[in-house]
């Protein structure tokens, strides 16, 4: 069984030699860019091997191993090759055989990614926008910027959340980024009017009564940012995942940034206790720690758009 968790031989795999896979206990079927189904779920239950699952004839993984071994790997035909005559034209065959191959493996409805993937980079920047029309820093003494910039933020919200739901018919990871993201959107809405509202009667009214319904009101806005946590989360594997057969490279990026979102929210809670305690080089570590946001934010909508260009049939 060697180097593989299905069962095949690595020596038989057309893309041993095309990707330099040692297998896919260590290669690409390992963590973070795993391609392979199989190896996929063989890694994260930490089985050497896809028979010796727990999980038995039960898993539909095991049922359709035969079929799956015979998707990833095989031998060309001998016919395909017989059909070469020279060394210069065995190397245009061979790699466009590749390139048939790998779409042919790729079952992702590439056109729907590619302009939902698009329209969601839109909207990103579109919220965007919103949140810095509706800071009452900026925008305090004009309060229909500040209206106008909450609508967008919200409406952008909305939508992405409802395409990334359409895409989890491509990728699971996507459903559960938009169910989240969807949900937490509307927690968000009606906890900040609750807030707002118990806040607005305490002070000019001074009943504590309303100190329940404050309470209520900053508990929903706080589910709401754990499901937007989630979601986020889930937004990167997601693209993690589809990319990863048409540019491992790119989807080996989103698996790096689904782990520095984990150090950036980490970050939020850590940088203004050290303000605190260490004074002026902890306002040195908090705009280091802005730079580091900002650029993640780039690198997110840099990531997003190449990715849904990859879709480009």
């Amino acid at each position: 069984m060697g180097n593989s968790y299905c069962g095949k031989d690595c020596d038989d795999c057309l893309d041993k030699a095309e990707v330099g896979c040692p297998g896919c206990k260590s290669g690409p079927g390992k963590a973070p860019g795993m391609l392979c189904e199989i190896a996929r779920c063989c890694n994260g239950r930490l089985d050497e091997e896809c028979t010796m699952c727990a999980s038995g004839a039960s898993c539909e993984l095991l049922a359709e191993r035969e079929a799956m071994m015979q998707k990833w790997n095989g031998k060309r035909s001998s016919a395909s090759v017989g059909t070469l005559t020279s060394d210069s034209t065995m190397g245009v065959t061979d790699s466009a055989y590749g390139e048939q191959r790998s779409r042919a493996r790729d079952r992702h409805n590439a056109p729907l990614l590619r302009t939902s993937l698009l329209a969601i980079f839109w909207l990103f920047l579109l919220g965007g926008t919103g949140n810095v029309l509706s800071n009452e820093n900026l925008f305090g003494s004009i309060p229909g910027i500040i209206v106008l910039g909450s609508l967008l933020n919200l409406g952008a919200s909305i939508a992405q959340a409802v395409l990334m739901i359409r895409l989890g018919q491509e990728e699971d990871a996507y459903k559960i980024a938009g169910i989240c993201m969807l949900v937490a959107t509307g927690l968000a809405f009606v906890g900040g009017g609750i807030t707002g509202y118990f806040g607005v009667v305490m002070k000019f009214s001074g009943l504590k009564s309303g100190g329940i319904g404050l309470v209520f009101g900053i508990l929903l806005v706080l589910a709401a940012v754990v499901l937007e946590v989630i979601g986020g989360y889930q937004f990167l594997v997601a693209n993690a995942r589809v990319v990863e057969r048409r540019d491992a490279a790119l989807s080996e990026r989103w698996y790096v940034m689904s782990k520095l979102f984990f150090v950036v929210l980490g970050g939020i809670i850590v940088v203004p206790i050290l303000m605190f305690l260490l004074k002026l080089f902890g306002i040195i570590l908090a705009f280091l720690y802005i730079v580091g946001v900002l650029a993640f934010g780039v690198c997110e909508y840099v990531f997003l758009y190449q990715t849904a260009n990859r879709f480009r049939e």
